[in-house]
């Protein structure tokens, strides 16, 4: 009984510290060590007790790693603390629970002990095909994928090929060769060090390979940051101050050919936005430069859009932003819901989903594969959205989340998207994090986070494909789905085996 207690504690423990992994802290060898005490635990146990470990070892990861939910809920909607934590609590459970069912599908399927091979193909495989589920149950929250923690190591090199899921992969299956050297006799040693040399060292060579190049001359880029207070952004009575902040931002980056604002900066809807937005665009014209600017479109239908519009004559388009945030953009049940406490009545909760076939917007030579906020955690729809274009544009408003850690995990997932696609990354934000990310997923810009400020730098429009354009992510998720049905077999064939022993000694 003691040592289940231990157990279920490891489990735990090893799910709080595995947030480290990721921005900021940066400790990446913690994404090797924390699924590998999660497989030590599930490695002999039965389904309730996997079912239970996976709960508390979710309990540690989302407990911690999504702990700025309680932020943006308490300190931005005027929800009462006491709502706010149980409201928390309950979307961590959510999401826990998805690591509980994983851990009891996987004591479900693999019945008796692992040996080196089941273990080998079903534990990274099952753990890769949850990362997907969670990418679109309840809408989906693909937030800290274990292959994001690793966006500075070796593993990194297969981001062009494999994306995010195969990152993952291989980040656990470096996990489970690591714990075999514990569980294991030394016959397989030889072949454990193999694995781990060619999965590495085969980072590090890949991560030589240039798969896209860039071409024509460099853009000057202007990304705004306004560090505009939550609490003012709707306020009637401050629009003008926010309009004039940006303009002057504008005005102190001369030299800049493109100008872009973060998520919702303009304070007022299209077309109402018209009358001052018209001047800056001649003024823009006049010069030759451009601007891409986040704010609220409305339709004639009475629709609102959170979204994107080019301005000038060399800029063109309109982008509709289409995967919205449960409660922040839009309230399910709103019938039911809406007004019982301020979280579920935020000032720009009654959007609407964008089309999903769009044009990209253009500025100049650069042609944008443009998702705003929320939008660019999704691999599969910035993939989808980067085919005609040759430069990725994020913008966002992360002042929801506060000085929590949810800034810089979604930086870091932005410069995944741009390592995977080999295209460069413009992100302009509210507060941070603001920068330029190149084609390697690295940072060549970077303002400072909580002040109002602009970043000037350089991009560039890319051309070429990594392989992940041709493979998407899907490949990935089938090669998981194929090695876990393997694993499946080799361990009923095995327990067959181990039947027919019994028999042929106790005829």
């Amino acid at each position: 009984m003691k040592r289940t207690y231990l157990k279920l504690l490891a489990a735990l423990i090893a799910g709080g510290l595995l947030p480290l992994a990721f921005a900021p802290f940066h400790l990446y060898f913690l994404a090797i060590i924390c699924p590998a005490v999660l497989a030590w635990v599930w490695h002999d146990c039965n389904k309730k007790f996997a079912f239970s470990s996976g709960l508390c070892f979710g309990i540690g990861l989302f407990g911690v790693g999504t702990s700025w939910i309680f932020v943006s809920i308490h300190q931005f909607s005027d929800t009462h603390i006491s709502i706010a934590l149980l409201i928390t609590v309950l979307f961590v459970l959510i999401l826990a629970s998805f690591f509980a069912i994983q851990g009891w599908l996987y004591r479900l399927c693999i019945q008796k002990k692992p040996n080196y091979y089941t273990l080998l193909l079903a534990f990274p495989s099952l753990w890769v095909l949850f990362e997907w589920i969670r990418s679109w149950v309840f809408t989906g929250f693909p937030w800290l994928y274990l292959g994001y923690s690793q966006v500075d190591t070796f593993l990194a090199g297969f981001a062009p090929i494999l994306g995010v899921y195969g990152v993952s992969f291989l980040c656990v299956v470096s996990s489970v060769l690591f714990l075999s050297y514990i569980l294991f006799s030394k016959r397989y040693y030889l072949l454990t060090g193999f694995l781990l040399l060619f999965i590495w060292l085969g980072g590090f060579a890949l991560k030589q390979i240039n798969w896209t190049h860039t071409i024509g001359n460099p853009v000057a880029v202007a990304l705004l940051q306004g560090n505009i207070d939550q609490n003012l952004k709707w306020n009637k009575t401050t629009q003008q101050f926010i309009i004039q902040r940006y303009e002057n931002l504008s005005k102190s980056a001369p030299n800049a050919e493109l100008y872009i604002w973060p998520e919702a900066s303009f304070p007022i809807a299209w077309p109402d936005a018209n009358p001052l937005l018209t001047p800056m665009a001649n003024d823009l014209t006049i010069q030759g430069k451009s601007a891409l600017i986040g704010l609220p479109i409305k339709k004639p239908d009475g629709h609102f859009y959170n979204g994107i519009v080019a301005i000038s004559e060399k800029a063109d388009g309109f982008y509709y932003k289409r995967h919205l945030v449960p409660f922040g953009e839009y309230v399910p049940f709103e019938q039911q819901l809406r007004g019982l406490i301020g979280f579920f009545n935020l000032p720009m909760s009654y959007m609407s989903e964008g089309p999903t076939e769009q044009n990209v917007l253009q500025a100049g030579s650069l042609r944008f594969a443009s998702l705003i906020c929320y939008e660019i955690v999704y691999p599969h729809l910035t993939l989808s959205s980067a085919k005609d274009a040759n430069i990725l544009l994020t913008i966002s408003n992360d002042a929801w989340f506060g000085k929590s850690l949810g800034p810089h995990q979604h930086f870091q997932m932005a410069r995944m998207r741009a390592l995977e696609l080999g295209r460069y990354l413009v992100r302009s934000t509210n507060n941070g994090i603001t920068a330029i990310v190149d084609p390697t997923g690295q940072v060549s810009a970077r303002a400072p986070a909580f002040v109002a400020t602009v970043l000037l730098g350089e991009a560039w429009a890319t051309v070429g494909q990594t392989p992940l354009y041709f493979l998407t992510h899907y490949f990935v998720l089938l090669l998981s789905s194929l090695f876990f049905l393997g694993a499946v077999l080799l361990s009923y064939q095995s327990k067959n085996m181990e039947r027919y022993n019994a028999k042929q000694h106790n005829p």
